[in-house]
């Protein structure tokens, strides 16, 4: 009976590893920030009258500003991974930065 209940538990431990690990890489993609990427609907928010009025507001275009929005959050979340390895030495020094996962240690660089 004992062997049954040791992968039971090894099968769950991974998945929370694993979790575990996703969650630091998000923390580490600072997601707080992505507000910013929303100017990227100004555009549309200024042009949706008239382009509602012409009948050129459709989803395709609603389409392309999602995925210009989430292309600038994937692109600003890849800018600030590079920049936190970068700068991993003088981010372990800094009194906030040093919290941040990869100057914490807590998402390994290698």
């Amino acid at each position: 009976m004992a062997n049954l209940a040791e992968p039971a538990v090894a099968a769950v431990a991974v998945p929370t590893v694993k979790r575990a690990k996703i969650r630091v890489l998000w923390r580490a993609m600072r997601p707080h920030q992505w507000v910013k990427n929303t100017f990227v609907l100004a555009p549309l928010l200024f042009a949706g009258p008239a382009l509602l009025r012409t009948g050129q507001l459709d989803g395709e275009v609603v389409g392309r500003v999602a995925l210009a929005i989430l292309a600038f959050c994937l692109g600003s979340s890849a800018t600030y991974l590079l920049n936190d390895l970068h700068d991993v030495e003088a981010d372990r020094a800094h009194p906030v930065k040093r919290q941040r996962p990869i100057a914490a240690g807590d998402l390994p660089i290698g």
